[in-house]
């Protein structure tokens, strides 16, 4: 569906600059610009789809008591298939084939992203007219010494989604737990760092 949508507008926008005339050197720009937007849109389920590839569960334990039918499920098995049991058969297979990679991608390459076009905005103060057009999105609401903020939120977002998925095999109590101790941090690093450039905006 990304591709599809990054095709769509790079043929919309191909056929804006034929029409108008206008030159094409800002087309890369406005692709990444766009594909940046879009994967902010689906971040939340790429980083759930790749931490739920590693999500797993204990069913029984050697030792519980129970009848036998129960004691066969002994053993931690996939969250997505509690038939399967975790990094085996087929399992192994799509976790390092499909995981590692999704989530090197969701939590490497998207907020690096984000924070290497942040910084290079910083360095270069008089991009205004070009780069600003198509990046400041990410930075225009921080103040220019927290212009990489925005790669915080996302690690942020990634950090929600993580307890959501593998705090379910915890319970709900220390699930919830689990996300208050992260609210708390994410409450204390606005507090003290401060990182919008309008004062309401700091209020919690």
């Amino acid at each position: 569906m990304l591709a599809g949508l990054l095709m769509l507008e790079g043929t919309l926008h191909w056929f804006t600059l034929r029409i108008n005339k206008v030159a094409t050197a800002s087309v890369g720009d406005r692709l990444v610009s766009s594909a940046i937007v879009i994967l902010f849109f689906f971040l939340p389920s790429l980083a759930r789809t790749g931490l739920g590839l590693f999500a797993c569960m204990t069913i029984d334990r050697p030792g519980d008591p129970g009848t036998a039918l129960q004691l066969t499920a002994v053993g931690r098995f996939w969250l997505m298939d509690l038939q399967q049991h975790c990094f085996e058969g087929y399992h192994l297979g799509w976790s390092v084939g499909l995981g590692v990679p999704l989530l090197v991608f969701v939590c490497l390459l998207v907020p690096g992203t984000v924070l290497m076009l942040s910084l290079h905005r910083r360095r270069q103060p008089s991009l205004v007219t070009t780069f600003d057009r198509h990046y400041g999105f990410l930075y225009r609401t921080y103040k220019p010494s927290m212009c990489f903020w925005e790669a915080v939120v996302v690690l942020e977002t990634i950090a929600f989604v993580a307890v959501s998925v593998f705090g379910h095999s915890l319970g709900s109590y220390y699930q919830i737990i689990l996300m208050i101790f992260v609210l708390i941090i994410m409450l204390f690093m606005l507090v003290t760092f401060k990182p919008y450039a309008h004062g309401i905006a700091q209020r919690v």
